[in-house]
Formats: C-alpha cells, structure tokens, sequence
C-alpha cells in the first residue's frame, strides 16, 4: 500500500482495490478496551472500524461481552441499525470469550 510520500497524498492510503481513503474517511471506534470482565468505564473488547463512504461498509474486530451496547451507545438506535447492516466483516482474533461472547447478540 501506498502512504504519504509515495504519491498517495499526506493523509491518504491506498489500499489493494487502487482505492484512496484519506483522512474523515474512516473512523477507528474503541467499543472496549479492558480486560475480561467489563467494568463502569471500559468494555471488554471490541474495534469499529468503519468507512465512512456510501456503499463501503465496516469491519468488527473482536465482539467482546456488550459490544452491541457500546454501538447502541454510540450511534443510538437508529444509526446502530445502519452500521450493524453495513458490516462486511467480523474478524475474532481468539476463541477467548472476552473477545467473541458478544458476537450473537451483534449478528442477530
């Protein structure tokens, strides 16, 4: 992949499509970041990774305990709905149940 200084732009990567996605074109969500137990103010874990652009989708890395919650949170009802539709993948990094209980409740 091209970065900056290789003919991509200072905020712009190329990914293997030839596509460009620059800076306000995707947005890295911490849904959680703790341990194995939730607590008050973290979530066990769980990444967002969205595109930003019509059409493009997002990708869940880890699906811990609460993560439909957290997008809840979020976005609210309504726009959860919509980033849940868009998901084009969901990736679990291990069989640990911090990092894949949630997962059911994401994909129904």
């Amino acid at each position: 992949p091209k970065g900056a200084g290789e003919g991509g732009g200072e905020d712009a990567v190329m990914g293997e499509d030839g596509q460009q996605a620059g800076r306000g074109e995707m947005e890295v969500v911490m849904l959680g970041t703790a341990a194995s137990v939730p607590g008050k103010y973290r979530n066990v874990s769980g990444i967002l990774v969205n595109h930003l652009a019509e059409g493009k989708g997002g990708i869940l890395l880890d699906a811990g305990e609460g993560t439909l919650g957290q997008i809840h949170a979020r976005y609210g009802p309504e726009k959860a709905r919509e980033v849940l539709e868009s998901l084009r993948c969901v990736w679990i990094s291990h069989m640990h149940a911090d990092h894949h209980i949630g997962l059911l409740r994401v994909l129904s």
